[in-house]
């Protein structure tokens, strides 16, 4: 329709150019054909886009308003159904948002009122300051002490629900000290902290995250037989949660001031 009434124009205004007095007469008639079937067209359109906008906010459950049908096509029925479907959604999406970011809070707030008792200093994300979907980090320091004493210190990890998905524990190793000494020292402290952690009541993905923790044999020896500078890493369960244990440090010529040793264990909750 819209093709041949642009086509019935051209063609007017042809004829209407003509030095034939009968051609400028049939350019004439053609430009007012071409007039009303642009009428006609846009009417069409407009009827066509009313019943296009009246089925689509059917389709989203919005009520037609009350208005003239061009304004209803083109202006009140887009801005309803936006108002009416999308606002909607975005404003449930921040309820759950919000809900979310309270279930995290509540379980963070457990969890750092169960280890401040026995740890030197404890600092955790806040839910309500910054909303992370990715979730939220409980860090907690056995001994704070000053800033070359070796720490020992654990990790909750929780989701943006407030589930506790992974536990790690990590402790430093004093590069002066024997090999012997290191591992009599970083039992104690992991034997304690751990301890501590057993008491935090939180919802977690696997109540194994949160059980006691010891350093298998296997690693044990693997350490006592190697050196400052070797590398060790154990994986030892899968199941239910997988469990991994590790000595991270660098090559003796890599090793300098900047390089921190530790052993470390890390439990982390299988999702289903």
């Amino acid at each position: 329709q819209i093709a041949g009434v642009v086509g019935t124009q051209a063609a007017a205004r042809l004829l209407k150019n003509s030095d034939n007095e009968t051609a400028r007469n049939l350019g004439g008639a053609a430009e007012v054909a071409a007039a009303v079937g642009a009428v006609a067209t846009a009417a069409d359109v407009l009827a066509e886009s009313f019943a296009n906008a009246r089925a689509m906010a059917e389709a989203c459950g919005v009520p037609v308003p009350r208005a003239k049908k061009w304004v209803v096509a083109l202006v009140a029925l887009p801005l309803a159904i936006v108002c009416g479907a999308y606002i909607p959604q975005l404003a449930q999406g921040n309820i759950e948002m919000q809900e979310n970011a309270a279930a995290a809070a509540e379980q963070i707030a457990i969890a750092r009122k169960a280890l401040e008792p026995s740890c030197e200093y404890v600092s955790a994300d806040d839910p309500y300051e910054r909303y992370q979907d990715y979730g939220y980090h409980v860090r907690s320091y056995l001994h704070d002490g000053d800033s070359d004493a070796q720490k020992t210190y654990t990790y909750l990890d929780f989701d943006n629900k407030g589930t506790l998905t992974e536990v790690s524990y990590a402790a430093e190793i004093d590069p002066d000290a024997s090999l012997e000494d290191n591992l009599a020292r970083i039992e104690l402290d992991l034997d304690e902290l751990s301890s501590v952690v057993q008491t935090v009541d939180v919802k977690t993905m696997s109540p194994e995250l949160l059980a006691p923790q010891k350093l298998p044999e296997e690693f044990r020896q693997a350490f006592l037989n190697g050196s400052l500078y070797e590398r060790i890493s154990i994986r030892t369960s899968d199941n239910p949660i997988k469990t991994y244990y590790s000595f991270d440090t660098d090559p003796e010529d890599e090793f300098d001031e900047y390089t921190h040793p530790s052993i470390r264990i890390t439990l982390m909750g299988k999702t289903s």
